[in-house]
């Protein structure tokens, strides 16, 4: 399980896509962590996309998890949660191997509900994980079972030293497709500073658009769902019919 690995498994799923319905071009969505295979696909193979779309797009993972660690942080500490600051404290900043950033992650999950309810009220949406993967035809009972013997197999192979080491900034400088970002205003999982600059930055000669959820997190999809299917559909898909 490498990144390299993973662009050439997208590539080959392209190219079964392609066939399987008879398209030269089909489009590329990639969310957070995989907003990294995404991309870097869509540089490599631009004749195989009519557009990339990153939801939570990663761009820097040193910097995007620094900035997450100080807000949890920093939330522990408005909290008075002094389990959560022991656990905190104890990793420090990253970067971090997979043990270390279960434990970020896990109080910025759990910090997250508290983030969006300060920002917006009542009016979050909330669905649990189970739920996702109860609901999602492609997983079987089996699948799910798997997963729930072991959910962090993917992290201890790819939350590496190597993958710290990444940055869109320079690796991707121009794309030769258009390019949206759907971006949660919330979203403290991937920083949306982080992609203002990624997108203020990139060449994109064929255009590019940055979408803003105000009333999301990291997952806009599910927390801003008829927003998100109103774009997907009229400003992403139905470019095929106004070409």
């Amino acid at each position: 399980m490498t990144l390299e690995q993973f662009v050439s498994d997208t590539y080959e799923l392209t190219q079964i896509l392609r066939h399987r319905f008879d398209v030269p071009k089909i489009f590329l969505v990639g969310r957070s962590w995989g907003s990294i295979v995404g991309i870097l696909t869509a540089k490599r193979y631009p004749e195989l996309y009519h557009a990339y779309v990153g939801i939570g797009q990663i761009v820097n993972p040193l910097e995007g998890d620094s900035i997450s660690y100080r807000l949890t942080l920093q939330t522990a500490k408005s909290l008075g949660n002094e389990e959560a600051l022991t656990d905190l404290e104890r990793i420090g900043s990253p970067p971090y191997d997979h043990r270390e950033l279960i434990i970020q992650r896990k109080w910025l999950t759990k910090f997250n509900d508290f983030f969006l309810a300060r920002k917006l009220g009542e009016n979050v949406r909330k669905t649990s994980s189970r739920t996702k993967l109860l609901s999602t035809p492609e997983y079987s009972l089996i699948d799910i079972v798997k997963m729930g013997m072991d959910p962090f197999f993917s992290i201890k192979h790819l939350w590496d030293d190597e993958f710290y080491e990444i940055d869109l900034l320079e690796e991707v400088p121009r794309l030769e497709i258009p390019v949206y970002f759907l971006v949660g205003q919330y979203d403290y999982f991937a920083p949306p500073e982080l992609v203002e600059r990624f997108y203020n930055n990139l060449t994109a000669p064929m255009g590019k658009d940055r979408l803003r959820f105000e009333a999301s997190g990291h997952e806009p999809e599910l927390e801003e769902p008829e927003k998100f299917n109103r774009i997907m559909v009229t400003e992403i898909l139905g470019t095929l019919s106004r070409k």
